[in-house]
């Protein structure tokens, strides 16, 4: 596994290969407090004041500081449940609550996606819940957050992963709870997600309605980071500008003329060639 010396590497190549706004984000659940950070916030112990948990995320990206939550920490209710720090058993005046505020006004269907689709972890009072700047990280995470700025920035990490998966990236996405949907299922099934950031993230945490959550689980991130950089190498060699006007018969890649050749169809200029493409046959 990763040293933290390797993580902080990996985040700062993330960021600047793909741009993003600010260095992804390290997660890490402690079953105690005995291995967390020294160096971590502890926002009621500390200072006598609760966060939700999208406010900590918010301040590790534009503050660079490490925040651990324990179940005293927690301003927002979704986090308790999901990261298995309180009750929320079925047929209870708490489950009741938990339905009736799920965005599904019909209870049947509201208790079927509690029970067959919101993820939970085991019940531990005690976990913490640890956030830090990946650049800056004291410990190996679990699950690394990537907050893109734009539908590009994720667009060039997903192309990295299927280069290097051979799979597209799969999602479900939610118009809420991106607190529990960018960490949970990744840490559950060890496979990436993509998650909007929610209302109560834009509203309350101050994050751009713009991001989006690319979340990759740790012993994927190597792979992640080398494939970025091998696309990025690629696009640098392919003179494709965009100049904001729709131009038909546009220069395209040589395979394009090739294909087109086999077919019958007509041909045209070449944009680049394959080997500035970076592929061979």
């Amino acid at each position: 596994m990763y040293t933290v010396e390797q993580m902080r590497d990996l985040g700062r190549r993330l960021r600047e290969t793909i741009g993003l706004p600010y260095s992804p984000v390290a997660v890490r659940v402690y079953e105690g407090d005995s291995q967390v950070p020294a160096c971590a916030l502890r926002p009621y112990r500390d200072k006598k004041i609760h966060y939700g948990y999208c406010q900590a995320v918010s301040l590790v990206k534009t503050q660079n500081i490490t925040v651990a939550l324990s179940k005293e920490d927690h301003w927002c209710w979704k986090p308790l449940m999901a990261f298995g720090l309180v009750d929320c058993e079925r047929n209870t005046e708490v489950y009741r609550h938990v339905l009736r505020n799920s965005g599904i006004p019909d209870p049947a269907q509201a208790d079927n996606y509690f029970q067959n689709d919101f993820p939970l972890m085991p019940r531990n009072d005690q976990r913490v819940i640890v956030l830090a700047p990946l650049e800056k990280t004291d410990f190996v995470p679990d699950v690394i957050l990537a907050y893109c700025g734009s539908s590009a920035q994720i667009r060039d990490i997903i192309a990295g992963i299927k280069r290097g998966t051979g799979k597209a990236v799969k999602s479900e996405f939610d118009y809420m709870d991106s607190c529990v949907y960018s960490y949970v299922p990744t840490h559950l099934n060890r496979d990436f997600r993509i998650t909007f950031p929610d209302p109560g993230e834009t509203g309350r945490a101050c994050c751009p309605a713009n991001e989006i959550i690319l979340s990759i689980p740790v012993e994927k991130m190597e792979m992640v980071v080398e494939q970025c950089e091998i696309k990025k190498s690629h696009y640098s060699n392919r003179p494709l500008k965009e100049d904001g006007t729709i131009k038909p018969n546009f220069p395209r890649p040589q395979f394009y003329n090739e294909l087109y050749s086999l077919w019958g169809l007509q041909t045209g200029e070449v944009s680049w060639t394959e080997e500035q493409r970076g592929y061979q046959a």
